[in-house]
Parts: structure tokens; C-alpha cells; sequence
């Protein structure tokens, strides 16, 4: 759903409680953000809100369409509802071209299709430019694909370091993919399928 406001709708709980009512579970607003972050907002009702931005916004690169295409692709494949607000009418155009570009269904179901396209995300994730422009920081200080950027607790990030591997929370900290997102460290909260 493309929602149709002049606010963004991430900072009005009446908004929330209203797009939580419709049945979404996620609203991505696309702005000229800082940075790129999935975080939990609204109060009593909350919903994942993924806010995202371009490195030149309001210019999308190709790659920071196809990333945004693939979260799209991560959440529908996950069974969660997808609620839309760009802050310009250019941006809005662009990426609901890029949805449609890159969900052709070419008379195959939806669910055969996001399938097909999370057994080739692999092949897909070979073509990830050198050069990273998807955020403000990341077009600043030149991010390059060799390293990633992800948030975690001190502790998380000291094991990480100590052993030079990224695990899995669930194999680290020996709790199931429920039991972390219930914790009140998941302040983000983050669903199950993220751990």
C-alpha cells in the first residue's frame, strides 16, 4: 500500500494504530535520512519501520533499488504487509517502477516467485557494487563491500572480533530464534526470522 500524506506517517501514533489496523506489520519511509535503519516505532502500538534512504537523495542508484527490492522481497516472503511513504513524489515514482521491474510475475504465482528469487539471492549478492552509496555515511567515507555495518551489543561485537566470525545469535547466546525476539534487548524488535 502506497500511503498518501504530506507527513511522514513513522511519527504520528494515530498513523501507526491506523496502519496496524489495516493489517501491516511494516511501513518503509523513504526520506532524506542520515542513514538507512530498521527499528520499532509508536506507542502503545508499534509496527517495524524501516527507514531508508539514498546516498544523492532524492537519486536512486540502481543497487539501492535492488536493495530496497530485496527487503521488500525478505518481508513479503516472511508473511508480513508492507506499507509504503516516500517524502517526494520523484522517489515514489521511481521505486514503484523498480517494484514493478523487479516483481515480474510472468504468469507464475507470488509464492512461486519469491522462491525463485531467494534460491538465486546468492548469484544476485556477486554483483554488489565495490562501492556502497546507500547512506550518508556510507557516500562520505567511501563504505566498501569487504566490511559490513551492523549494529550489536558491546558483547555481541567483542565475540565477533574474538573469533572473527559473525554466528548467529541463536548459536552464541544458545536461545531460540523466539526466545531472543521476545528479550527486552530487542528494542529494535526485531521478528524471529531476523536471528
Amino acid at each position: 500500500m502506497i500511503l498518501k500524506t504530506d507527513v511522514n506517517p513513522s511519527m504520528l501514533n494515530d498513523d501507526i494504530k491506523f496502519i496496524v489496523d489495516f493489517g501491516f506489520q511494516v511501513v518503509v519511509t523513504v526520506a532524506d535520512y542520515d542513514f538507512n535503519i530498521s527499528w520499532r516505532v509508536g506507542s502503545p502500538v508499534s509496527i517495524r519501520h524501516y527507514q531508508c534512504t539514498f546516498g544523492d537523495y532524492p537519486q536512486a542508484t540502481k543497487w539501492e533499488l535492488q536493495y530496497l527490492n530485496e527487503y521488500f522481497l525478505y518481508e513479503i516472503a516472511h508473511g508480513r504487509n508492507i506499507a509504503l511513504w516516500c517524502q517526494s513524489a520523484g522517489v515514489e515514482k521511481a521505486i514503484i517502477n523498480s517494484i514493478n521491474g523487479f516483481f515480474k510475475l510472468n504468469g507464475i504465482t507470488l509464492s512461486e516467485f519469491v522462491r525463485i528469487k531467494l534460491d538465486s539471492q546468492s548469484d544476485r549478492a556477486k554483483r554488489i557494487p565495490k562501492e556502497l552509496t546507500h547512506c550518508k555515511a556510507c557516500k562520505e567515507k567511501k563504505c566498501i563491500t569487504e566490511m559490513i555495518c551492523h549494529v550489536s551489543s558491546v558483547f555481541d561485537a567483542k565475540e565477533i572480533l574474538g573469533t572473527s566470525a559473525i554466528l548467529s545469535a541463536t548459536k552464541t547466546r544458545q536461545r531460540t530464534r523466539k526466545e531472543l525476539a521476545l528479550e527486552d534487548r530487542n528494542a529494535a524488535g526485531d521478528p524471529p526470522d531476523y536471528f
